[in-house]
């Protein structure tokens, strides 16, 4: 992450913010440490905020538009259990996305929101626990989801972002 910030810091001109990092948790809420609702939190939204703070600017002042993309989950939109820490990290990308949206919305920047559902990807092998070890088990719900190269086919231009 920190690379990302040092490349987006030196470019000048960035047209599209795409925030596509994260990781997920596969833990129950009394079993979570602190810690790592803290280090999803991290991951999964304020390290997206501080490149949206440092990119954002440039596009606004440039006045020919932007996107800024970030790539949230269907679990930012219902919580379901022993994704406590996940889902409030992608409930908080979805809430600061709305609000952002609003404040842009009259200087040609848009932004938008993408919220999938199962993918097949390394996404619960890698979750965390809830002592923050990893999970390292690929999960059947997200063995059973959908083909990455056909989500990725998907666009961005429909439904309001």
């Amino acid at each position: 992450v920190s690379g990302a910030f040092a490349r987006a810091e030196a470019v000048q001109e960035v047209d599209i913010l795409i925030n596509n990092g994260g990781v997920s948790s596969r833990s129950s809420f009394l079993d979570t440490d602190a810690e790592v609702d803290e280090r999803i939190m991290r991951i999964n939204f304020l390290s997206g905020a501080a490149l949206a703070k440092l990119t954002v600017s440039g596009m606004v002042r440039r006045q020919e538009g932007g996107k800024i993309i970030w790539i949230s989950s269907v679990q930012g939109l219902l919580g379901i259990p022993n994704r406590t820490s996940y889902a409030a990290s992608k409930f908080a990308v979805q809430g600061y996305c709305e609000s952002l949206r609003a404040e842009l919305a009259s200087s040609g920047v848009t932004v938008h929101v993408a919220s999938p559902g199962y993918i097949r990807t390394n996404l619960s092998r890698s979750a965390i626990t809830g002592n923050g070890s990893a999970h390292g088990v690929m999960d059947e719900s997200t063995a059973k989801g959908a083909d990455p190269e056909d989500v990725a086919g998907g666009g961005f231009g429909r439904g309001g972002g």
